[in-house]
């Protein structure tokens, strides 16, 4: 099947389709398989600790490990989900409307921690992609937005704190915000891939940039040195101090970020 999400936690990595999920151990850097597959509906799925959680619909699904259901989280709306982001002990959702919803997992039941909403200064736009810091204090999301008749990528990459239901826009001159992953440990550290804006201003920039940002509570960034990559590669993980970068046919390599070269 066609693998759409994977996610790794205690020694165990869980790979997921939309329709079904599979568990696996990590043994002396091998997998085996841990448990039979069981259907899934959906691949926003994640694992932590001894349980599974699947976002699909209007609800969150909690299972054990061999994919027996223990709970069912409704999020009390009539809108279903569209994005899913995990970080650690924190899972969010966003649904049609953009409601979001923010959850710490690291207790025996799911607990909501915030539920705002999500806007832009556009009439018409929709969410690419989003994902979540480490403490779950910021969601960073790339949006489009509809102009002559046709969706743009909007030049701005947005950060939102569901705890102040905030969001500000963040700019790169003229670049436009593709990739955007936060560290696992850092809380405060988010690192964007950028790409020349070519859809009407006929951008004469050249490089494929990542900015390795430290966003503060107040969601004020502070940026660091880029780092310039190839336009065939890919931002798809931090791990301070390096970056993953893949060119989506071999595994990820770590590069070195340039604020943190010689130490």
């Amino acid at each position: 099947y066609i693998i759409e999400s994977i996610s790794a936690n205690t020694g165990k990595v869980l790979i997921s389709s939309q329709s079904q999920s599979s568990i696996y151990s990590i043994r002396s850097n091998e997998l085996t398989p841990f448990t039979d597959s069981f259907p899934t509906k959906s691949a926003f799925t994640t694992i932590f600790n001894e349980s599974t959680y699947e976002c699909e619909g209007r609800a969150i699904t909690v299972r054990t490990l061999q994919g027996v259901t223990k709970q069912t989280v409704a999020l009390g709306t009539n809108s279903t989900i569209i994005r899913f982001a995990e970080n650690g002990s924190f899972i969010c959702v966003m649904t049609e409307d953009f409601s979001v919803f923010l959850f710490d997992i690291s207790r025996r039941a799911p607990k909501l921690q915030y539920s705002t909403q999500f806007s832009t200064s556009y009439d018409l736009f929709r969410v690419r992609n989003i994902s979540l810091s480490s403490g779950g204090f910021c969601i960073s999301a790339t949006v489009d937005y509809y102009d002559d008749n046709r969706w743009k990528p909007a030049p701005d990459l947005f950060l939102h704190s569901p705890q102040f239901d905030k969001t500000v826009a963040i700019p790169f001159d003229g670049r436009v915000p593709k990739e955007h992953k936060w560290d696992h440990e850092d809380p405060r550290f988010l690192c964007v891939q950028v790409i020349p804006y070519q859809n009407d201003l006929e951008s004469t920039l050249t490089g494929i940039l990542i900015f390795p940002l430290f966003v503060a509570d107040t969601l004020e960034v502070y940026r660091q040195t880029p780092l310039t990559i190839d336009e065939k590669q890919h931002l798809c993980g931090v791990d301070v101090p390096n970056v993953l970068i893949t060119d989506y046919q071999n595994a990820p390599t770590f590069t070195v970020l340039p604020q943190f070269e010689g130490l």
